[in-house]
């Protein structure tokens, strides 16, 4: 990211979770979505079958 600049279309608020072209290498600021806490288990009893 020390390279990339922020997408100039991006949303001052951060709720940015739409598809769109990309033009060039750019990042977006988004605000984190919370995960499912199924997904997470299943992560979790995954690495304990190790």
């Amino acid at each position: 990211m020390d390279n990339l600049n922020p997408d100039p279309e991006a949303t001052s608020d951060g709720m940015d979770h739409f598809p769109r072209q990309v033009f060039s290498g750019h990042y977006v600021p988004v605000k984190p979505t919370q995960l499912q806490m199924q997904f997470m288990s299943a992560i979790a009893m995954d690495s304990l079958k190790s």
